[in-house]
């Protein structure tokens, strides 16, 4: 593999954002198809996997980052004005509609918990199914955080495998402690998804010419053990067969792949990549029209 040269003049890679865009609207074709399913006689379900390859741009895009702070307050600072004022903007429009539609499914407490972004923690429900990505993100984004303060960053790829493998026991052996395994799959939802983020961390050290055998074989590995996760919490499992989500997982990361190479230039154009910029207003509009049509 050969790393494609960092763009000049800019802190943002475009053709990722440009594939944060194209994940968007696949996320909320998805929506909209499964909603209006009987109307229009067809359905887009493998928009739902659109969130795995967001996940594998995250690992790559926060590990970038997390390598440029100096103190972790300002990674924490970083991420919370990237993340909550978007949110809170989608949690406005949620709970107008309930307010309108549905007045006995919202209390104040699930309210205020979601607010938080982590309404798993207080025992609440999500006011929108799918806000449930917001809770992986941060999981990763604390994983990643204490990474960082440990001082083991240079060794991310090698804990990242660790972490792997110990994901992988504690689904393997979860009929020994089904309590425990259902409190924590539930809590840290990480735990389902961690090899998309791991392969995006993956792909950012090929991006910057570390192309090891060793990483290599890691890359394989964290596949390998995505395809594993396919029946362990995501919502895939509901909607595409094992074979079809493997195809695709391996689909994103010949898209990396291709990325890395430099190969994906030609969609560095402006509506996706004012797209990617703007996730969160163009998810915001998307609810709209998902609470509108449902």
């Amino acid at each position: 593999m050969h790393s494609a040269a960092p763009q000049q003049n800019s802190d943002r890679i475009t053709e990722l954002d440009a594939l944060r865009g194209l994940a968007a609207l696949s996320v909320v074709l998805f929506h909209f198809s499964e909603n209006n399913k009987n109307l229009l006689n067809w359905d887009f379900r493998f928009g739902v996997t659109g969130v795995d390859i967001f996940f594998m741009i995250s690992g790559f895009v926060i590990f970038l980052t997390i390598q440029k702070i100096k103190r972790w307050q300002d990674f924490a600072v970083f991420r919370f004005a990237r993340l909550y004022p978007s949110f809170w903007c989608c949690m406005l429009v949620t709970t107008i509609f309930i307010l309108v539609y549905e007045p006995e499914n919202l209390n104040s407490t699930q309210f205020f918990a979601n607010a938080t972004m982590l309404p798993a923690y207080f025992s609440e429900k999500d006011l929108d199914g799918s806000y449930w990505t917001l809770l992986v993100e941060i999981n990763f984004y604390l994983w990643i955080l204490a990474v960082y303060r440990i001082g083991t960053l240079k060794r991310i790829e090698v804990i990242g495998l660790a972490f792997i493998i110990l994901i992988i026991l504690f689904h393997g052996f979860s009929e020994h402690y089904t309590g425990f395994y259902k409190i924590v799959a539930d809590k840290i939802q990480l735990v389902n998804h961690f090899p998309l983020f791991y392969s995006g961390i993956l792909f950012y050290q090929f991006y910057k010419g570390q192309k090891t055998v060793r990483n290599r074989i890691f890359m394989l590995f964290s596949l390998l053990a995505s395809f594993y996760l396919h029946s362990k919490g995501g919502k895939s499992f509901y909607y595409i067969s094992a074979i079809e989500h493997y195809f695709i997982l391996a689909f994103y990361h010949v898209v990396f792949i291709l990325f890395i190479n430099g190969k994906l230039r030609f969609l560095s154009k402006w509506p996706l990549i004012q797209l990617g910029y703007m996730t969160g207003l163009a998810y915001v509009m998307s609810l709209i029209a998902y609470q509108i049509l449902k």
